[in-house]
């Protein structure tokens, strides 16, 4: 271990007083009488100088340092090569009370470690040896490797060390000692002056030997040809190593022009040591700054110089390798053109290829009701793409909307496998979108699968006439297997069952389930329609909705209630037609009836606290209320308004029970308390209260269903309830359409013939990559939805499309719409939804430390293999086949066999 310690003394010497000339000066005149031949006087003047006496304190600091070396920790013995025993310097300050130091002070030792260095030097012959062992399995490149690292790690160190002893001759000299020293009379510069003071030094005049230099030699010399006798003046010399590749040692330098670099690096330290002598004073005591001071400095100068050469020829060395790859391809490849470029290899190589996740929402031979996709956030918007197998031979879905209500979906299942790979420079967001058509609409559910064929929904949204929704999905990457077991090992055995527990819960979460459902097919089977009766059916689908989705109303009141068994399509659907109409019929009247009673209990208020007439009768008030009689026009003629009553537009009108609750109740009862109206409540427009009587205000009242309707409703449609068919049983009707099912297997996972577990895919997909991936860069990854997402809605075709942002609250509302329509299409979970498609995707990612050069250049790594072998790993098991069976040529078959023989070579994928 190399040492430098250093501490410092402080005491005081004298006190003395000193006289300080000042600027002012004083002139005296004196006359004077002379006798003799010449009578007369004379004058003499005298000028005086004004000074002021200071008091001065002198204070002796004494300096000691020292360079040492010790083996281990036997600091006692020591060997010094180099210091000073006593180096004083005289501070003289204006006041005694605070001395420039301490009495005495030990700095703390500055000690680094000569053991790597020792290592390399060969104590027998003198000379330096490095080699580099290119078996380890941890060498990659010339400069990644144990031993350059090692190197680089003492080369670090080794500078540290010599900035810090600089510093402290350079820094804290100057700090503490120099800059204290304040007399109170000017003094001449002292030899630590300006221009001998030790932060000037450099090592710039030393030749740092250490150069990124090769050759090119001919190959009919020899290395002993090279090496002539070259007399080296440096303590240590080199042996010559043997290289086993001769086109290798053609281009290293000779034994001979390295000795003749480092005899120069020798001969420029000592002109500068000469000239060193002759600048600064030898090692006097009475000297703070010596030879030996300035000596050091410039020697810790070029050493950090010798460092910080050495870490930049490493580093050439890396960036000609990647220069050379440049040029080989052409540019630096960035981690999209990677992603390109791994698109464009899995189609070659694998069969079947990766698809993107891209999919129509259609029934068979129509056109699209929308689409389906999952995006990255970038400019150039892509699609990702995705393992994908239909899953056939399935039961029924189900979805629990609450405590109450499971709905089934018996739509097309597919399983999807997502290989994201994630780069240092790599920040891609994704987002889920869903894009309806005009005239078109269908339903999103967004959810984590569950085990038994369920899935637990998270968020759900209506989408119709060409609205475009945004879902920003979070990825969040879950430690591997190996790494789980390595964080584990040393708790305790619950700890240890408390982790699993919650990584296989972890696993079992991180399976994203997004469900797609089709609206008009679905309508036609709860109201007994014919298949594709409300393709064409604009009005009555959007008038279907809003009945199902604003008033909740019953399917029963809608649905087919025929009793030709032969009417054709078109009298079936005049028939809900006429259903719909009725129901829209009894709403506009409930709302009339509504209208008109909030408008007399209005009038009748303001009349008795502007009159203070008595209450009328019923019947008086019924006749008063109506929009024609003299008694509601003479009230609509006082200029008073109440403007929270009438707003310009729909939206910001209040409900008019709140204007009930304003203006007092009209109920007729004695016991009734009189509510107080302010005048400023009272003042109501001519203007707005003709709105308010007008068929616009019914036209556009848009409170919710007040209670009378259901009894309004009822009286309209008694007819028509003895006649609805019993649709309570889950059985289909025979003109209902069925999705064709395929006879496939059930796949892994799977608890008996009627349920499948997709839960149980990240931890089969867990196990494999434990077993074949031995980087530990395959990490499984949860998907979940964010709460902000974006909708981009057209109000009216001939309105431009706006984009807004959802939050949490606008979130759950459209959730709860969604779910309200959900309910009265399954008639509340009995009616099975058939045209439904849910898309299981399971996600793992592959985890670079670099970017994509520096893996290729620094780590020596090809990235496409490592992505090759993540790929067959995934696709195996989501398509339940072994690997090899996947990979489409058979020269691929054999490179890849031979890079991964562990994978390819099994009999078995690892899933099934």
């Amino acid at each position: 271990t190399l040492r430098f310690k250093c501490s410092d003394s402080c005491k005081f010497l004298k006190e003395q007083t000193v006289d300080v000339p000042l600027p002012t000066v004083v002139e005296s005149t004196e006359e004077a009488e002379t006798t003799g031949s010449f009578l007369g006087k004379t004058k003499t003047s005298t000028v005086s100088q004004v000074v002021k006496r200071v008091q001065e304190f002198h204070w002796e600091v004494e300096v000691k340092w020292e360079i040492s070396v010790y083996s281990g920790t036997n600091v006692e013995e020591r060997r010094i090569l180099d210091g000073r025993t006593s180096s004083t310097i005289l501070i003289v300050q204006s006041s005694k009370q605070d001395p420039p130091l301490p009495a005495h002070r030990d700095h703390r030792p500055l000690d680094v470690s000569l053991t790597w260095l020792l290592k390399q030097i060969d104590i027998e012959n003198m000379a330096a040896h490095f080699t580099i062992d290119t078996q380890d399995e941890t060498t990659k490149t010339p400069r990644r490797n144990q031993q350059v690292e090692d190197a680089i790690s003492f080369s670090a160190e080794m500078k540290k060390w010599m900035d810090r002893v600089r510093s402290r001759f350079t820094i804290q000299y100057e700090r503490y000692f120099i800059n204290k020293h304040n007399p109170a009379k000017p003094s001449p510069i002292p030899p630590e002056g300006n221009s001998k003071r030790l932060k000037h030094l450099t090592g710039d005049f030393i030749f740092v030997p250490v150069l990124p230099l090769m050759e090119e030699a001919g190959s009919d010399k020899s290395m002993e040809e090279k090496t002539p006798g070259v007399t080296s003046r440096s303590l240590l010399s080199f042996e010559a190593s043997e290289v086993d590749d001769e086109s290798v040692s053609r281009r290293v330098l000779s034994i001979t022009d390295l000795t003749r670099l480092l005899n120069e690096q020798v001969r420029t330290l000592e002109e500068t040591q000469e000239s060193l002598q002759n600048s600064y004073p030898g090692r006097q005591p009475a000297k703070l700054i010596s030879v030996a001071e300035a000596s050091i400095c410039v020697l810790c100068c070029h050493s950090m110089a010798v460092c910080s050469a050495y870490f930049s020829s490493l580093q050439y060395i890396e960036e000609m390798l990647e220069n050379q790859l440049v040029a080989a391809i052409g540019k630096r490849v960035t981690s999209d053109d990677f992603g390109q470029f791994i698109k464009y290899h899995n189609a070659n190589i694998l069969d079947p290829a990766p698809r993107p996740f891209c999919h129509a929402i259609r029934r068979p031979e129509h056109y699209p009701e929308g689409i389906l996709s999952i995006e990255n956030s970038d400019e150039k918007t892509e699609p990702i793409e995705t393992h994908v197998r239909e899953v056939q031979g399935l039961p029924a879905l189900r979805v629990p909307l609450n405590a109450a209500t499971t709905i089934e979906l018996t739509g097309s299942t597919y399983l999807h496998g997502w290989l994201n790979h994630r780069f240092r420079d790599a920040s891609t967001a994704f987002q889920l979108i869903g894009r309806a058509r005009q005239f078109s609409s269908f339903m999103l559910v967004v959810g984590t699968m569950g085990g038994g064929n369920r899935m637990q929904p998270k968020d759900a949204i209506i989408l119709q006439n060409k609205d475009e929704i945004k879902i920003p999905l979070l990825l969040n990457e879950i430690p591997t297997a190996k790494e789980f077991k390595d964080a584990i090992e040393s708790l305790s055995p619950e700890q240890q069952r408390f982790a699993k527990a919650y990584r296989s819960m972890q696993l079992e979460g991180s399976v994203l389930g997004i469900v797609v459902i089709q609206i008009k097919p679905q309508l036609e089977n709860l109201l007994g329609l014919p298949h594709d009766a409300l393709t064409k059916e604009i009005q009555l689908t959007q008038d279907l909705m809003e009945l199902f989705v604003e008033y909740q109303v019953p399917s029963d009141l809608l649905s087919y209630d025929g009793e030709n068994s032969e009417a054709t399509t078109k009298e079936k659907v005049e028939n809900v037609k006429g259903n719909v109409q009725s129901v829209l019929n009894a709403i506009k009247d409930c709302k009339t009836k509504q209208l008109e009673s909030q408008v007399m209990a209005t009038d009748m208020a303001i009349e008795k606290h502007l009159h203070g007439k008595p209450k009328l009768s019923n019947d008086c008030l019924e006749r008063n209320a109506r929009p024609g009689s003299s008694h509601f026009r003479h009230s609509f003629r006082h200029s008073v308004k109440i403007a929270p009553l009438i707003a310009p537009r729909k939206k910001e009108r209040m409900r008019m029970m709140d204007v009930c609750d304003l203006v007092g109740s009209h109920n007729s009862t004695p016991k009734a308390k009189k509510q107080e109206i302010s005048d400023d409540a009272l003042e109501i427009s001519n203007d707005a209260l003709d709105w308010l009587g007008s068929n616009e205000a019914v036209d556009d009242f848009d409170n919710d269903l007040p209670l009378e309707l259901g009894s309004c409703m009822m009286e309209k449609t008694s007819a028509k309830q003895s006649k609805l068919r019993d649709d309570a049983s889950p059985e289909k009707s025979e003109e209902t359409p069925v999705p064709p099912k395929g006879k496939a297997a059930v796949p892994f996972g799977s608890t008996s013939e009627d349920t499948v577990d997709f839960t149980a895919i990240p931890k089969f997909l867990d196990k494999a990559i434990e077993k074949y991936d031995k980087d530990s860069a395959l990490r499984s990854t949860t998907i979940k939805t964010s709460d902000r997402w974006s909708r981009c809605h057209q109000e009216s075709l001939l309105s431009k499309p706006e984009t807004t942002v959802l939050n949490s609250n606008d979130i759950k509302s459209e959730k709860d719409k969604a779910f309200d329509l959900l309910d009265a299409l399954s008639r509340s979970g009995s009616l099975p939804i058939a045209y439904s498609d849910l898309h299981v995707i399971v996600c793992v990612t592959h985890c670079f430390e670099k970017m994509v050069m520096e893996t290729v250049i620094e780590d020596n790594i090809n990235p496409i293999e490592k992505l090759e072998m993540s790929t067959l790993l995934v696709a195996s098991t989501i398509h339940g086949v072994p690997a090899q069976n996947l990979v489409a040529d058979s020269n691929d078959r054999a490179r890849l066999v031979s890079s991964f023989p562990a994978l390819l070579e099994a009999p078995q994928s690892p899933a099934t």
